[in-house]
Order: structure tokens, then C-alpha cells, then sequence
């Protein structure tokens, strides 16, 4: 007689880091990816935390939790200290955590209707542009995310209204040199605000 083994599923990941400089319209793109107004977004320096949003097919609602996360050099262990927990997330939660001072790492989970799961579960990760004067963790927060190497792809929104801007060659040559020490990653580039100035004006 044999004994039955319950084989246990080894969840895997495929985490996509959505980055750009301020107010470029990373929150918005992923929004619209929700399709529904859950990240906040307006037409400044809004985002102040990493957002992690693991895609879980068919969950009616988003459920999550707020931590206060300390920069780490890489290969180091991440040190997370939990805040606040919601089972039923909505904007108006995302903005209070957003704001607070003691919170800079948040996670949810929740259904993306624009995206299935197949063989790996889909995480995005929504960042503070670097390029925020008035407050450097920002830079801090998005570098250390772009240099940890669990991710398999960067999403970089170019903003159509600045395109050429020094913020954006400094950022873009710090993601080049991560890129360059790993093959393995890859980028994408999407053109935000081309309604506002023709594309034809912005090639040229």
C-alpha cells in the first residue's frame, strides 16, 4: 500500500517595475490597466511609496497591506515593518497610505482585467519618479527597485511634453548599466501625452 503525497505548488512570479520621471503618467497607465482609478494621480510629484500589485485572477476586490520598507544595498536582505492591513482596498485608502510619512512599501492583490495569469503569476510594481527635488527617499525607493533583481522587465514611460529632458538621460543611463550586468531583463518604452503634442513634433 502507498502512501499519497501532497505535492506542494511552488508559486512563481513574473514582476514587471513601471518607471519614469515625475508625473510622466506612470499611475495612470497602470489605472487604466485596473480599469479603475485605484493609484492616484494628478499633475505633480504624487506617488511617494512602491506599490506592489500582484495580479489573482477572478478576486472580486483588492485586499493588502502598508509597511514602512528600509533601502537596502543589493544582495542584502530587505527589512520590512508592517503598518496597516485593508481587506477591501480602494483609492481613497491607497491615497491615505500614499501620504503617510511612515509608509513607503505597499502590496495588494487583486484581480488586473487586462491581464490572466498563465504559467506565472503577473506582479507590476508602480514607482516615485527619482527626480523629485523637494524629496530624495524617492530616488532611494525607485533606484534600490531598479537594481534588485527579481524582476524580468522594466515598463518606461516617456512623458511626449518633455521628451529629451536631463532627468530622463540621468535615469535612463542608471537603468543602462543595470541592464548591461543582466541580459536577462528587458525594457519596454511607452510614449505618454502623444495627444497633447503630435508625435511628428516630437520625433522632430
Amino acid at each position: 500500500m502507498t502512501k499519497n503525497k501532497r505535492s506542494k505548488s511552488i508559486v512563481s512570479f513574473f514582476e514587471l517595475i513601471v518607471v519614469a520621471t515625475m508625473s510622466s503618467g506612470k499611475s495612470t497607465l497602470i489605472n487604466s490597466m485596473l480599469g479603475q482609478e485605484l493609484l492616484h494621480c494628478a499633475n505633480e510629484a504624487t506617488t511617494a511609496t512602491i506599490t506592489r500589485i500582484h495580479n489573482k485572477d477572478q478576486q472580486p476586490h483588492f485586499i493588502g497591506s502598508a509597511y514602512n520598507f528600509k533601502t537596502i544595498n543589493l544582495n542584502e536582505k530587505a527589512i520590512l515593518k508592517f503598518v496597516s492591513y485593508e481587506k477591501n482596498i480602494d483609492s481613497n485608502i491607497l491615497k491615505t497610505w500614499n501620504a503617510d510619512e511612515k509608509i513607503n512599501y505597499i502590496s495588494i492583490t487583486g484581480n488586473i482585467p487586462s491581464i490572466k495569469n498563465s504559467n506565472k503569476n503577473i506582479v507590476l510594481y508602480d514607482s516615485p519618479g527619482p527626480n523629485n527635488s523637494q524629496d530624495n527617499t524617492h530616488e532611494a525607493l525607485t533606484l534600490n527597485l531598479v537594481t534588485d533583481g527579481r524582476y524580468g522587465m522594466i515598463v518606461y514611460v516617456l512623458n511626449a511634453t518633455q521628451i529629451g529632458i536631463n532627468d530622463d538621460k540621468l535615469f535612463l543611463s542608471q537603468i543602462a548599466k543595470v541592464l548591461k550586468a543582466d541580459s536577462r531583463k528587458n525594457i519596454i518604452f511607452i510614449l505618454n501625452k502623444a495627444d497633447i503634442r503630435p508625435l511628428a513634433k516630437v520625433i522632430a
